[in-house]
């Protein structure tokens, strides 16, 4: 309703999956004249896939460049070009944790909570805040 114009993106398709649809997106860019995208957040932004099709249909994306939306899908990577460029972050690993003992050092040189995140996309929603320890027996 506050749109100047609106188009529909992937006709037949689930809400979720009609809004990625990157061809159509791109198509209707296309045929429309249009010579920009914003992403928006999270979703599209987060995709370099996406940041490369718009520059190959001649579509400047509103945002880094797609190696670069590629590399901070990388949570490791990610840490270490900010580490790298000086920007401060807050302690963290510099591989991914792969198992009990690594955790627990962690936890104990850093003392509680940590949060374990996922080291490729997740959305946030691989983020686990651990407070303590918890002893849990797999029968």
């Amino acid at each position: 309703q506050k749109a100047d114009e609106a188009y529909l993106i992937g006709k037949g398709l689930p809400p979720v999956a009609a809004y990625l649809h990157i061809p159509d997106i791109i198509k209707v860019a296309k045929d429309n004249g249009v010579d920009a995208i914003h992403p928006g957040y999270g979703f599209l932004s987060e995709r370099a896939d996406f940041a490369q099709a718009c520059s190959d249909a001649g579509v400047r994306f509103v945002g880094p460049s797609p190696e670069t939306v590629r590399k901070m899908g990388d949570k490791v990577e990610a840490r270490s070009l900010a580490i790298g460029a000086g920007v401060p972050v807050v302690p963290g690993t510099n591989s991914p944790i792969s198992s009990l003992q690594e955790a627990q050092a962690f936890a104990q040189t850093y003392g509680f909570p940590i949060i374990f995140k996922a080291a490729y996309g997740g959305g946030g929603r691989g983020m686990r805040v651990v407070r303590e320890y918890e002893v849990s027996t797999c029968r």
